[in-house]
């Protein structure tokens, strides 16, 4: 039996209570996933419940705070400082992130970002997995961030450039803001003067179809991936690793 839960506010708007049910199935495991929504600062109480699932992932706006509940760190969420996936073993949590890599697999799907100029919208737990992992994988990162102090403190710790401004050229977009994350909510983050030609434009928060950024990054004819396709690769890695904790073989 494996169970899971997802913690975040909201949650609402999460497709984690389709997707891993689905996954049980298709491995003919039998297992539980719950959606729990905790407010921002309350996850103390959480934690202290000493909750017994076997995995626990992590959306926003928890993916910084949740870092100091973790007893053991993986390298790459030590040198993110940001976690969105917890294994639990014997009452340890052991905390990892798999938002960097499951966004740069998406983006290398279409084309590797070696020397490529990668521009990171948000400075948050997701956006800091991004600019670590591009920046691992070759890339020219500039993080750009509407608040000015997060953004470059961000940049400074992971040593990448900074913009108060969106800049002019890039090859690669990745939003990493909250922007996408609730349909009923959706915006246009950028003015008329930026265009998406030959660009990859990733939008990691996006469960939602018809969501602005989608429909002005294919007019200008680039190439638009939804945070779905990321989503359903960080899934897997997470629960590859769930599976090899419990000593559970998967095909």
């Amino acid at each position: 039996m494996i169970s899971g839960a997802l913690i975040g506010d909201p949650v609402e708007f999460s497709i984690s209570h389709i997707v891993y049910p689905e996954i049980f199935k298709k491995y003919d495991l039998e297992g539980s996933f719950k959606k729990i929504n905790i407010p921002q600062g309350q996850l103390g109480p959480f934690f202290s419940s000493a909750p017994t699932y076997d995995f626990i992932t992590v959306t926003m706006p928890h993916k910084v705070d949740v870092v100091p509940f973790c007893h053991f760190l993986s390298e790459d969420a030590k040198n993110i400082g940001s976690v969105n996936f917890i294994s639990q073993k014997e009452g340890f949590f052991t905390g990892r992130n798999y938002d960097g890599i499951a966004a740069l697999d998406a983006i290398e799907h279409y084309k590797p970002v070696n020397s490529l100029h990668v521009v990171v919208y948000g400075a948050g737990g997701a956006g800091k997995a991004a600019i670590y992992e591009a920046k691992k994988r070759g890339a020219f990162v500039t993080v750009f961030n509407r608040t000015l102090k997060k953004g470059e403190i961000v940049a400074k710790e992971l040593n990448v450039a900074f913009s108060q401004n969106l800049p002019q050229c890039f090859d690669v977009l990745i939003n990493a803001t909250s922007v996408g994350m609730d349909p009923r909510q959706s915006f246009d983050l950028f003015d008329d003067t930026v265009h998406f030609t030959n660009t990859i434009v990733l939008d990691m928060a996006s469960r939602n179809k018809d969501s602005i950024l989608k429909k002005r990054v294919e007019k200008s004819l680039g190439i638009y991936i939804s945070g779905v396709d990321m989503f359903q690769r960080l899934t897997i890695l997470g629960f590859s690793e769930t599976c090899k904790q419990l000593h559970l073989s998967i095909v």
